[in-house]
Formats: structure tokens, C-alpha cells, sequence
């Protein structure tokens, strides 16, 4: 269960979500441009920090609206740590701040495009909304996952799952 289900304050899904996460990511990228581009030149980094740090703050709040407390056991969290960590380290030891820059594009890149099973891998507890993504897709004919495709897009699908009762030769519940 999400914290937003969990407390009835804000709906699982609203029309436009997938866009508004869209459109605040692209935003993200490029304040990470904006920050990294004025640090580089040797100019003021005000706005790329303050947008970077905006969109940062809406990016893990709205993950941990979705996921709730388990997010915190995610590879994809101690990731976004590492980064703000590193951010932290960098702005503290300016010296290393091109550096932390430079570590904090490389590990946003490599977790942003891991598979599912990677990105909610989970580093205590159960596994994440994505863990068994892959072997759905395996037991799919090419035209299921088509239509599946054609109206649910797979991320969304990755991050809201909806299980049922069956049991998976894995012991976990099957995702329909």
C-alpha cells in the first residue's frame, strides 16, 4: 500500500499524472544542464540550484506518495541518497563539486534506465512493484503485449500493479 491510499488524502491516479512526471523530470535534466553548465563557466548557479532542488524535492516526494515507507529499501532511493550526498560533498569542498557533479549524472543515467528488477530492487524486505516485471512479459504473446502496451504504458503498468489472487510459481501473487 502507497501513503496515499493508506491515508485517503490523494487519489492513486489523477487524469494527467504520466504527463506531469514527464514534464517534471524533463524539467530536472534540464536544471542538472543549467547547474552544471554555470558551474563549469565559473558563473552563479542560482537558478539551475533552485530548479534542480525543486524538482528533486517533487521527484521523491511523489515516488514516496506511490511506494509509501517501502521506497526506502529501493536501490532507487540509496541511488537519489548517493546523489545528494555527493551534491552535498561537492558544495562543501567546491574543489570537488565538478566531480560530485559528474558522479551524480553518471549514477542519475545508469539508475534511471535499469531495468525494473534493478531500480526496486530491494535492499531488505520484499521486493518492489517491478522485481517480477520480466517474467510477465516472458509468459505474453507477441499480440497480448501489444494490446497491453497500446493502452497502459509500461511504466505506469511497473509502478501501479494490480495483483491477484493467484498464486505465480514463484510463490507471489500474479500481476493482471
Amino acid at each position: 500500500m502507497s501513503l496515499a491510499s493508506d491515508l485517503g488524502w490523494m487519489p492513486h491516479r489523477f487524469p494527467g499524472q504520466r504527463g506531469v512526471r514527464v514534464v517534471v523530470r524533463t524539467a530536472h535534466i534540464g536544471a542538472v544542464v543549467l547547474f552544471m553548465g554555470a558551474v563549469l563557466s565559473g558563473s552563479r548557479s542560482g537558478a539551475g540550484g533552485m530548479a534542480l532542488g525543486v524538482t528533486g524535492i517533487y521527484l521523491v516526494v511523489d515516488q514516496m506518495i506511490r511506494d509509501g515507507a517501502a521506497h526506502l529499501r529501493y536501490l532507487v532511493f540509496w541511488a537519489v541518497f548517493a546523489k545528494v550526498g555527493a551534491l552535498l560533498f561537492g558544495i562543501l569542498n567546491p574543489e570537488w563539486l565538478v566531480h560530485s557533479l559528474w558522479f551524480c549524472l553518471v549514477v542519475g543515467g545508469l539508475i534511471s534506465h535499469a531495468p525494473g528488477q534493478v531500480r526496486h530492487f530491494a535492499l531488505w524486505g520484499g521486493s518492489g512493484p517491478c522485481a517480477h516485471e520480466q517474467s510477465r512479459i516472458k509468459r505474453e504473446s507477441p499480440r497480448e503485449a501489444s494490446v497491453r502496451f497500446d493502452t497502459v504504458h509500461s511504466s505506469e503498468m511497473c509502478q501501479f500493479p494490480r495483483l491477484s489472487t493467484e498464486e505465480s510459481p514463484l510463490g507471489t501473487p500474479e500481476r493482471v
